[in-house]
């Protein structure tokens, strides 16, 4: 099968989203599955028309530079041709895939929506973050763009998302006629033995942006001397990162290790931590909490995607401040007596019986191979 990939970002060049890394995945293990694999991506800096990641040939467009890369979807439109798929896969819902349904009309289209935010969770993250992104894209995909995703959603051969509690909202907000399916991403199994640090380890994994409140997870280890907290990422703007790194810089048990794109690293360092923390303002279902659990780490977050955080770790429920008593209370309950042990092995298990890569990877080739089938008979499901 020739399968077409419609991203925003893959993992490379410096990007380090998670959309960007759920497409590489996802895309990467379907190469070695030996179908023909492309992407297409806007361009970003250093970054050729064509490059081969992975065995994927990404094609990037251009960007205009100083104005929201949504104005430079339709640069997109050459590569459609060009590429000619059996299939278009839009890893969450966006303008080029509305053109590509438009252009190509007798393709595959499947939209496998990763956040599916509602006007609701948009006017809270608009309400805690308060920053223009946000303000700019309740405005466009709120407004402007809301019945175009409608339609696009509708269309689409197929629709799917990686967290069972999307479906039903996805299914009202879009007033879909077809189910939507539950489709998780996929996570690679340590290859490494998991070796857990004597010492108490706890790590943060992701953005040191504004929606990811970091503040509260470098707070906490002000509060927690005993325990050795490493923080694996970077904020998107330099000067952000720069004021949280000087700010922080002080506190002993706090190391900042930056953004490691190497996945044998991360590992590594995932192998010997006993507790993943989560502390943002807002998630789908991040791949860091399935990589956490892939590594036998409970998990200590406000979010609580599919009861993936109570089932493996501590729920503190919705926290809309930068206060850190619930997870202090979420640690220590945690750290006794070892609990994170069980309830980490626990998420291990769960990784191999439902989003080990093989299984999904397994389920993806099913869903191409029906929507093929059914194309030929002029029928869908």
């Amino acid at each position: 099968m020739k399968i077409c990939f419609i991203t925003t970002e893959i993992f490379t060049h410096g990007y380090f989203g998670g959309y960007g890394k759920i497409t590489r995945n996802i895309a990467g293990s379907l190469v070695k599955r030996g179908h023909d694999v492309y992407v297409i991506m806007p361009r970003v800096k250093g970054q050729e028309e064509l490059e081969i990641v992975d065995g994927i040939k990404v094609y990037s467009y251009p960007v205009i530079p100083h104005i929201p890369a949504s104005f430079s979807l339709p640069f997109s439109i050459p590569y459609f041709k060009k590429i000619n798929p059996d299939i278009f896969h839009s890893c969450e819902i966006n303008v080029t895939t509305w053109l590509a349904m438009i252009l190509m009309p007798n393709k595959i289209h499947v939209i496998n929506f990763q956040d599916p935010r509602t006007k609701e969770e948009e006017e809270r993250i608009l309400k805690l973050c308060n920053f223009p992104k946000a303000r700019f894209r309740k405005v466009l995909v709120l407004g402007l763009l809301e019945k175009m995703f409608k339609w696009c959603a509708n269309k689409a051969d197929k629709t799917s998302a990686p967290a069972r509690y999307l479906l039903d909202g996805l299914k009202k907000r879009y007033d879909l006629d077809k189910e939507p399916e539950f489709l998780t991403n996929p996570i690679e199994m340590p290859k490494i033995k998991i070796k857990k640090a004597k010492k108490p380890t706890v790590a943060y994994v992701g953005r040191f942006d504004w929606v990811k409140r970091p503040e509260i997870y470098f707070e906490l280890a002000k509060k927690f001397p005993e325990v050795e907290f490493l923080a694996l990422g970077k904020a998107w703007e330099k000067d952000r990162d720069d004021e949280l790194r000087k700010k922080y810089s002080s506190v002993k048990n706090l190391k900042f290790l930056g953004f490691i794109s190497d996945d044998a690293k991360k590992s590594e360092i995932l192998a010997k931590t006993w507790i993943m923390i989560n502390t943002s303002i807002h998630e789908c279902l991040p791949q860091s909490f399935l990589e956490a659990l892939a590594h036998k780490c409970a998990i200590l977050s406000c979010q609580n995607p599919d009861n993936l955080v109570s089932e493996h770790g501590y729920y503190t429920e919705v926290v809309d401040n930068f206060e850190t008593q619930k997870f202090e209370e979420g640690l220590k309950l945690l750290l006794k007596g070892n609990k994170w042990k069980k309830l980490g092995e626990k998420g291990e298990r769960k990784m191999r019986e439902v989003y080990e890569t093989s299984k999904v990877i397994d389920k993806f080739e099913e869903i191409h191979k029906q929507l093929i089938t059914c194309k030929k008979n002029k029928k869908f499901f």
